[in-house]
């Protein structure tokens, strides 16, 4: 018999471990991943019959409906903690099922089945390949125009977004101030256009600035233009 595939996000490595075990005995083989940027990349690679969310932590709020979009597959939110305030929001967001973590595990598993068999969607994975680029903890998803900073929303504006894409797509290599202004604007270059792009730039470092893991990310090479730095550089 085929194993069918759980896909879980969940950051409670001891309690997983337990849920896990009863899922087994189930032929439920389950694969946890740290986030929902991570959940996305492995419907993209596998087939799974569901994705379970721990909301107890996992701040599922800002990623939600981009996780919804990416698949058909029923998502099961699951916390300890439960509120009709965060029931009504997560099923708005895009979560299929809202419940309770209840005490005897095995009669999650079994809550669990009869949904996945309600739904009866196994045969379905992701609606279509979602692009994105990730750099350290940046994650960028061009055909939402969404960025994100581990799960916080970044508010860029296109241009911004454009840039800061073009940078990620090909970590390590220069641009100059020319090719950047032409692929992003989408017209000629003339010198008068350096101010663009710098003030484009500035906006973008300005943005970055309260993250650590990414506030120097874009490197000035003097002379020609500017690069995303490789993520092994160290930074001085």
């Amino acid at each position: 018999m085929l194993q069918r595939k759980l896909l879980a996000v969940d950051t409670d490595i001891i309690k997983f471990y337990d849920r896990y075990q009863i899922w087994k005995k189930h032929n439920i083989e389950i694969i946890r991943v740290n986030t929902i940027h991570d959940a996305i990349s492995h419907l993209n690679k596998d087939i799974f019959i569901a994705v379970g969310i721990n909301a107890d932590c996992i701040n599922f709020r800002s990623l939600l409906p981009l996780l919804k979009a990416s698949t058909f597959l029923p998502i099961h939110v699951i916390t300890s903690t439960p509120s009709y305030e965060e029931q009504v929001e997560a099923i708005k967001l895009g979560a299929d099922v809202y419940s309770e973590w209840l005490p005897d595990g095995e009669k999650n598993v079994i809550r669990g089945l009869v949904m996945f068999d309600r739904f009866n969607k196994s045969h379905f994975n992701a609606k279509s390949p979602i692009r994105y680029i990730s750099y350290s903890e940046l994650v960028m998803y061009p055909d939402f125009h969404l960025t994100y900073i581990g799960d916080v929303s970044l508010d860029l504006r296109k241009k911004e977004f454009d840039i800061l894409y073009m940078l990620a797509e090909s970590t390590g290599r220069v641009f100059s101030l020319e090719q950047i202004y032409e692929r992003v604007w989408k017209e000629p270059f003339y010198i008068d256009n350096n101010e663009a792009v710098y003030v484009q730039i500035r906006n973008l470092r300005n943005k970055l600035a309260e993250w650590p893991e990414i506030k120097d990310c874009i490197e000035t090479i003097r002379d020609i233009g500017y690069r995303l730095r490789y993520q092994s550089d160290k930074i001085t």
